[in-house]
């Protein structure tokens, strides 16, 4: 009785030493291995997601929310918000400027 539970401690033992040494990772494929092409394509897919994520206006744009029971645009961001993200005083204002058309058009047509 004692060698039977023996062995299947053991066969779980290697079980679970075989799961856990599994890596999680997806195999990358080597930059310099890669066709030229495929090489810039991929270099130019971050730099496009860099610049995506960088982009103020885009940041701007993504604060402008629109509030159902008001049925209005707003701008979820004060000054000091903009400041924190690297958005200027004349970009906040453009902004607010946006929202305003946004709502003067949403006004027009109820």
């Amino acid at each position: 009785m004692k060698s039977k539970n023996r062995i299947l401690y053991f066969l779980i033992t290697m079980l679970v030493g075989i799961v856990l040494s599994c890596k999680d990772e997806l195999p990358r494929k080597d930059m310099e291995n890669l066709p030229p092409d495929e090489r810039v394509s991929i270099e130019s897919d971050k730099e496009a997601l860099y610049r995506y994520q960088t982009n103020k206006d885009m940041i701007l744009y993504s604060l402008i929310q629109y509030d159902e029971v008001e049925q209005a645009y707003f701008l979820d961001a004060t000054e000091k918000d903009m400041e924190r993200l690297g958005i200027t005083i004349e970009a906040y204002q453009d902004g607010q400027l946006r929202v305003e058309q946004l709502n003067q058009v949403n006004m027009e047509h109820q």
